[in-house]
């Protein structure tokens, strides 16, 4: 199915990525953004820009959701479906709720248009150097169909099951993840506090056994205050979010992540939100104000 134009819907830091991805390898790109200014970039990069996602849905068959949250991706879902054809492949990239994933594919999938829950792991600059993982939940012939889609920007690429196994996954990831950021930003603070060479510190850390990934991707730009977003703070909290409430329906026991989604919040509110998920390291400084306390990591979500 590598044939005919691909779509993209929503074009910000991790469609932008994928839409270079999928245009270094000689796609027809089909692009829709709200943002002007993100469509307009797109067309730099070599994209047609369209007017609106159902215009998107009207020429292409395979179509790439890059959205904010889920709720977005099932308003343009909707939007779509007046249009889109029966042979139509949904590749949603969003992180959302397994539960309802696997709802709005068993909805499609009446209406003869596959879904795939394709979720990334890494981030935009990871994806745009196609060193990011896809994990992808959904029947495995539309899998197959687009495999071609996610060798362009994916090191690997995992098919783990039925439609919503990839946002479980990923949730998963996304708890370690953001875990091993806060606990890189804690030990710089505490190598800071005594008064030791933070770059030299990250060196030995990085070859040492706490050595984790984020290491070589959040560190330089933690110790340099480089917060421009590759990922933004505020959609990991989106996601720390969605780990608790999935967690609880489980009866999953995630004290650190309770603790990480108060942390999380303060920045936020602190003005952080937009900036890169390495501005957590700010969050260090932002609690000798605004502390935590540590019965807090049984507080509700």
């Amino acid at each position: 199915m590598n044939g005919g134009k691909l779509g993209i819907i929503g074009i910000g830091l991790l469609g932008s990525a994928l839409a270079e991805r999928l245009l270094g390898a000689g796609y027809s790109l089909l692009g829709y953004d709200l943002d002007r200014k993100a469509r307009l970039k797109f067309q730099k990069l070599g994209g047609q820009s369209v007017r609106s996602a159902r215009e998107v849905a009207a020429q292409c068959n395979r179509i790439v959701l890059c959205l904010p949250n889920a709720d977005i991706a099932e308003n343009v879902i909707a939007e779509m479906l007046p249009v889109a054809s029966g042979s139509t492949i949904i590749i949603d990239t969003t992180t959302g709720l397994p539960e309802k994933m696997e709802e709005l594919s068993n909805s499609l999938r009446q209406q003869l248009i596959s879904y795939l829950d394709a979720t990334i792991g890494g981030s935009s600059e990871q994806a745009r150097a196609g060193k990011a993982i896809a994990i992808v939940g959904g029947e495995p012939e539309p899998f197959d169909s687009c495999r071609d889609i996610f060798d362009c920007f994916a090191e690997q690429t995992f098919h783990v099951g039925p439609p919503g196994s990839g946002a479980q996954i990923k949730l998963a990831v996304n708890l370690i993840l953001g875990l091993n950021r806060a606990a890189l930003a804690e030990g710089l603070k505490f190598a800071e506090a005594l008064g030791l060479n933070l770059d030299e510190v990250l060196r030995v850390l990085k070859a040492s056994p706490a050595y984790s990934a984020v290491m070589d991707t959040k560190g330089d730009k933690m110790l340099n205050e480089d917060f421009a977003p590759q990922a933004k703070l505020s959609q990991h909290l989106k996601d720390v979010r969605l780990i608790l409430e999935t967690g609880d329906k489980h009866s999953a026991y995630l004290p650190l992540s309770r603790l990480h989604k108060r942390m999380l919040k303060t920045a936020e509110t602190n003005g952080y939100g937009e900036s890169d998920n390495s501005a957590v390291i700010k969050i260090y400084d932002l609690m000798t104000k605004q502390p935590v306390e540590a019965d807090a990591v049984g507080e509700p979500t």
